[in-house]
This record gives structure tokens, C-alpha cells and sequence, in this order.
């Protein structure tokens, strides 16, 4: 499900052009065709609001230790990415992408954080693969951006492992 947005592009365009700006018109959101970057850009907005939601409440979880200021610092992070991913794809869609609502349990923390962490890996490997398939671009330097984040969450998350078993 994706949300609508109502946004006037000629009056947008206008101003841009009275202002010497050239931009390129991005496709109409209510053409149907949507860019070849557009699943992948909203498989990756999924992944980081669900990232971002069990971030947090693996946080509330760890309350009072080095893991929950790390857990809450990776929450924030992955909420970043996610805006900054919809704001890719709103730029190449038109349209935003609608995030489920998370669940509100955590049942096994060590389960949980061995999850994020196999999710984080597989994360950066898809954003590298993505990366190299566009030309030097801006989203293509935001994926591998988000690559390196991805896999500093990883190293973060192996050593809240490493400390939760010792």
C-alpha cells in the first residue's frame, strides 16, 4: 500500500523555472510505470523500518547498559536511512512507500540480535549489489553509503552478542 501525494509539479516546475533551475520531470506518479530502482529502493525502506523498530526495542530491553545507548544510536540511524531512502523514491516515484507497524515483542533477545545480525550482512551485500548496477550517481552513493553503516551495525551488534554470552 502506498500513500498518494497531491503535489501540484507544474506550479513546483514554474517557480523552478522563473527561478533558472533546470530539473528533470520525474515520471507521473499515476502512469504505472515506476523506474527499474524502485523495488529494490522499496525492499530497502522496509528493511530499515523494521531495523529501526526492533533497534528500538531491543533498547528499551537493555535499559541501563553500553547496549542500549549503542541499540538506540542504530534505532536513529536506521529512521534516517529510511527518510532518506523514501526521499529517493518519492524523487523517482512520485509516491512514498507505506511502512507496516511493527510488533511490539521482543520474545528472545539473543534470538532477536543474531537475526539483525545475519539481516544487517545481508543487508550491505544488497546495497553493494545495487550499487554496482547504476551508473555514478547519487543513489548510487547513497547504497554504498548505507553499505558501510550496514556493516558497522553488524560489528556493533557481534559485540552485544559477545557480551551477552560471556
Amino acid at each position: 500500500m502506498e500513500n498518494d501525494l497531491s503535489i501540484d509539479s507544474r506550479l513546483i516546475g514554474s517557480a523552478l523555472e522563473r527561478a533558472g533551475v533546470s530539473v528533470p520531470a520525474p515520471p507521473e506518479p499515476d502512469s504505472g510505470e515506476k523506474p527499474r530502482e524502485a523495488p529494490a529502493l522499496r525492499t530497502f525502506i522496509l528493511r530499515a523500518a523494521a531495523a529501526g523498530r526492533i533497534y528500538a526495542l531491543l533498547a528499551m530491553k537493555t535499559a541501563g547498559t553500553r547496549a542500549h545507548r549503542e541499540l538506540h544510536a542504530m534505532a536513529r540511524e536506521e529512521r534516517d536511512t529510511e527518510k532518506a531512502l523514501q526521499t529517493e523514491y518519492l524523487i523517482l516515484t512520485g509516491d512514498t512507500v507505506a511502512v507496516p507497524r511493527a510488533r511490539q515483542d521482543v520474545l528472545y533477545l539473543i534470538r532477536a540480535l543474531r537475526d539483525a545480525y545475519a539481516a544487517e550482512l545481508m543487508n550491505a551485500d544488497a546495497y553493494d549489489r545495487e550499487a554496482q548496477s547504476l551508473p555514478d550517481c547519487a543513489l548510487r552513493r547513497l547504497y554504498q553509503r548505507l553499505a558501510r553503516r550496514e556493516r558497522a551495525h553488524a560489528a556493533v551488534l557481534r559485540r552485544i552478542i559477545a557480551g551477552t554470552i560471556t
